[in-house]
């Protein structure tokens, strides 16, 4: 086990009632999976909600499917979170 996962089931342990949040989980599927198994028996408070493109395989994990946006609602979306992103003076980004 790395000593930074330790550290983290650690910490999680002493707080009980915390949510977790592991984005873009993919290229680190299997250890995501073993930290959620982990805490399950040592942190039993503990939320997770994981993001990636392939489900963690933990027996009892709840698996929601999100659908992609159709594209013009993505770029949307996408040019108003790069606009909060960045001062409004901003040439870098453009307008809607």
């Amino acid at each position: 086990e790395p000593p930074a996962l330790d550290a983290l089931v650690a910490k999680l342990e002493t707080s009980p009632h915390s949510l977790a949040i592991l984005d873009d989980a993919d290229d680190v599927l299997e250890t995501a999976a073993d930290l959620v198994k982990r805490c399950r028996s040592s942190a039993p408070g503990v939320c997770f909600l994981v993001t990636a493109r392939a489900p963690l395989g933990v027996r009892g994990v709840l698996v929601v499917d999100v659908c992609p946006l159709p594209p013009a609602a993505a770029r949307t979306l996408f040019l108003s979170l790069a606009r909060d992103a960045v001062p409004p003076d901003d040439p870098a980004v453009p307008d809607p």
